[in-house]
C-alpha cells in the first residue's frame, strides 16, 4: 500500500527539518571534528527516511541501506585503528547511493507540488544541498579508489590532508571538508582553481555536476516563476 507524501500545497515539516539538518552539516561540519562530523551525517541520512516513505518497498529499501551505513558508522567508531580502508570505501558507495536516491525522491515530490507553494521552495532547496553533499561524498570515493584524481598546490588531495593532519580519523574528516568546499564550487561552477580534477574520471565527473547545477537553478527557478504565474492567474480567474 502507498503512503502519500507530504501534501503538495501545504508546507512539509519532513522537508523542514531536513533542512535544517543538512544546513546544520554543511555549516558546522567544519568545526565539529570527525564524532561531531559522523552524528551530522546520520542525522541527515535518518530524517532522510522520512522523506523517502512514499510507498513500503521504497521505504524498506532506504531504512535498509541507512541501517547498513549506521552498523558501518558503529564499527568504524569503535574500530577505528583496525577499520580497513576497503571497508570505509563501502561505506562511501553506501553514502554515496543513498544521497543520490534521496536526490531523486526529493525531486519526485518537488515535480508533483501544485504552484510555487512553500513547500516546494523547500524541496528544491534540500534538493540542491543534497547533490552537492551527494557529490562530495563521489568525490572522496574516486579520490580513496585512485589517489591523485584530484590534485591541489601540485599534490594530491589525499597526500596534502595527510601532510597537513597526520591523525588518519581526523585525515579523513579533514578530506570531506575539502570535498564539500569543492563540491559546492563545482556544483556553482565558482570553480577557484585551488582543486583541480586530474584524472578522466574526476574530469568528466566535475563536468557532469557543474552542468547538472546550472541546469537545475535554471528549470527549478524558472520552474518556480512559472508556476507562480500559474497560480496568480487561476486565482484571478477564480474572483472573475
Amino acid at each position: 500500500m502507498e503512503n502519500p507524501g507530504p501534501t503538495p500545497n501545504r508546507p512539509s515539516v519532513s522537508f523542514s527539518v531536513l533542512l535544517v539538518a543538512l544546513s546544520s552539516y554543511i555549516l558546522f561540519v567544519p568545526f565539529v571534528g570527525s564524532f561531531g562530523a559522523k552524528l551530522g551525517f546520520i542525522a541527515v541520512l535518518v530524517v532522510g527516511l522520512v522523506v523517502a516513505r512514499e510507498t513500503a518497498v521504497v521505504f524498506r529499501l532506504a531504512l535498509t541501506i541507512v541501517g547498513l551505513i549506521l552498523v558501518s558508522k558503529l564499527i568504524d567508531l569503535v574500530l577505528t585503528g583496525s577499520y580497513s580502508e576497503s571497508n570505509r570505501i563501502v561505506d562511501s558507495i553506501l553514502a554515496t547511493g543513498y544521497l543520490f536516491f534521496l536526490v531523486i525522491m526529493l525531486l519526485r515530490s518537488v515535480a508533483r507540488s501544485h504552484g510555487s507553494s512553500l513547500n516546494t521552495v523547500l524541496g528544491g532547496i534540500n534538493v540542491y544541498l543534497l547533490m552537492a553533499i551527494a557529490f562530495m561524498t563521489l568525490h572522496s570515493l574516486v579520490e580513496k579508489i585512485d589517489p591523485g584524481s584530484y590534485m591541489t598546490q601540485g599534490v594530491p588531495i589525499s597526500e596534502y590532508v595527510a601532510a597537513e593532519v597526520p591523525d588518519l580519523v581526523e585525515e579523513a574528516h579533514r578530506a570531506r571538508v575539502v570535498f564539500l568546499y569543492f563540491s559546492f564550487t563545482t556544483l556553482t561552477t565558482l570553480g577557484y582553481g585551488d582543486i583541480v580534477p586530474a584524472q578522466p574520471v574526476s574530469q568528466i565527473l566535475c563536468g557532469v555536476e557543474a552542468v547538472i547545477g546550472q541546469l537545475y537553478v535554471a528549470i527549478f527557478i524558472g520552474g518556480l516563476v512559472a508556476l507562480h504565474v500559474s497560480t496568480v492567474q487561476e486565482r484571478i480567474r477564480a474572483r472573475g
